[in-house]
C-alpha cells in the first residue's frame, strides 16, 4: 500500500489494506468492479464477507452508541431532578468502554480482510468469464487485462448519438463511445491468446 493510501486512523488503515488487495495482487480494482465481482463470486465467499463486515459494524455501533449515551447522561446533569452520582458514574463507564470497542473493531477486520482476499481469489475467474474474457495463465498478462477492464469501466458512457448514413438509412452511433472499444478488445485478445497458448502447450510444457 502506498503512502497516499494511508488514513489518519487505525481502523481506516485496517480496512484500506484489503480494499487495495485486488489491485496490488492482480491490478483488479475491486472498488470499481465490486458489484460485478460480488455478483459472480461463489456464494459462500460472499456470505463470509457479509458476516465478517457485520462483526466490524457491530463494534463500531457499540462505540458510537456508548458515546452518545454518555453525552446524554452528562447533558442530563443540568436537570433539577437528576441523580448526579449515577449519571456521572454511568457516563464515565460508557466512555471507558469506547476504546475497548474501537480495538475490537480493528481486530475484527482481520477476518474481514481474509474474506475479501478469498472473494477476489475465487471470484476473478468467474468475473472474467462473465465479461466475456479468458483468464490468462500468467500473472503479468492477467494484471494487464484487469488494468484495461478497469480503465474501460471508469470511462463515462456518452448518450448523445450522432447519425451516419447506411444502405438502409441513417443509424444512430456514438463515435466517442466507439473509441473505448479497443481497450476491451485488447483485454479480450490478451485473454484469448493466453488461453490458446495454454491449450497448445503439452502437459509438461509452459506456454510461451
Amino acid at each position: 500500500m502506498s503512502d497516499q493510501q494511508i488514513t489518519p486512523t487505525r481502523l481506516g488503515n485496517a480496512i484500506r489494506r484489503f480494499e487495495e488487495y485486488g489491485y496490488d495482487r492482480y491490478r483488479l480494482d475491486t472498488q470499481v468492479l465490486w458489484n460485478e465481482l460480488t455478483s459472480v463470486a461463489p456464494e459462500p465467499a460472499g456470505k463470509q464477507v457479509v458476516a465478517a463486515r457485520t462483526n466490524v459494524d457491530f463494534f463500531v455501533a457499540l462505540l458510537y452508541g456508548h458515546g452518545a449515551v454518555a453525552l446524554a447522561a452528562y447533558a442530563s446533569l443540568s436537570s433539577a431532578q437528576a441523580d448526579r452520582p449515577v449519571l456521572v458514574l454511568s457516563g464515565a463507564c460508557l466512555l471507558a468502554l469506547t476504546p475497548v470497542w474501537y480495538h475490537a473493531a480493528v481486530a475484527a477486520t482481520d477476518e474481514w480482510a481474509a474474506a475479501v482476499r478469498a472473494l477476489v481469489n475465487l471470484g476473478r475467474k468467474p468475473l472474467a468469464e462473465g465479461l466475456g474474457l479468458a483468464l490468462p495463465k500468467h500473472l503479468e498478462d492477467e494484471r494487464r487485462m484487469w488494468q484495461l477492464v478497469t480503465r474501460m469501466s471508469k470511462r463515462p458512457m456518452h448518450r448523445r448519438p450522432t447519425r451516419r448514413s447506411s444502405p438502409t438509412g441513417s443509424i444512430p452511433t456514438d463515435r466517442r463511445a466507439d473509441r473505448s472499444l479497443p481497450a476491451a478488445d485488447t483485454a479480450s485478445r490478451a485473454g484469448v491468446r493466453a488461453s490458446a497458448a495454454g491449450r497448445a502447450a503439452g502437459p509438461g510444457e509452459r506456454p510461451t
